[in-house]
């Protein structure tokens, strides 16, 4: 048999214990403390190294993600390359009730102001009707009629008629 060394019979002792107890073994140099279980702390450096992990990967998904939506790929990475004509038209019908809705707006917005202009035209109606009801007065005209310097008067005797 040839010879061994110290620390070669010291890895053929960890490889007969590995295969013994199913755990890894250390390399060599590597000492565990007496009060430290070999298995918990690969299982925190495990944990340790998953988070990172599952960051990583979220990130790197939600970057894909973006990238493919500037790039116009989204869609057929989720496979609705099919459904193509149906978003097209629900875009188109969502863009249709928008510009409807504000049409809409706008004919409610001209409708306001109509309403207005026509309730300032009829308080413009009714202080016309008032001023000329009291222009029918007959001591109205005639204070008028002096006030302007004309020679019309009251008439003294009714109006002749003309017989033919």
């Amino acid at each position: 048999m040839p010879e061994t060394f110290p620390a070669e019979d010291r890895r053929n002792d960890m490889d007969a214990q590995k295969d013994i107890q199913g755990m890894p073994v250390p390399d060599e140099g590597f000492e565990l403390d007496p009060g430290q279980d070999f298995t918990e702390d690969t299982a925190r450096e495990e944990e340790k190294e998953r988070r990172p992990t599952v960051i990583r990967t979220a990130f790197s998904f939600i970057k894909d993600s973006i990238s493919a939506i500037f790039q116009g790929e989204f869609l057929m990475r989720l496979k609705f390359d099919r459904y193509f004509i149906n978003i097209i038209y629900l875009f188109f019908l969502a863009v249709v009730c928008i510009w409807m809705k504000l049409k809409i707006e706008q004919t409610m917005v001209r409708l306001e102001d109509t309403k207005q202009m026509l309730e300032d035209y009829r308080i413009y109606h009714a202080q016309k009707t008032c001023e000329l009801v009291k222009l029918d007065r007959l001591s109205t005209v005639q204070d008028m009629l002096e006030k302007s310097g004309s020679a019309l008067t009251i008439p003294d005797k009714p109006a002749d008629r003309i017989k033919r």
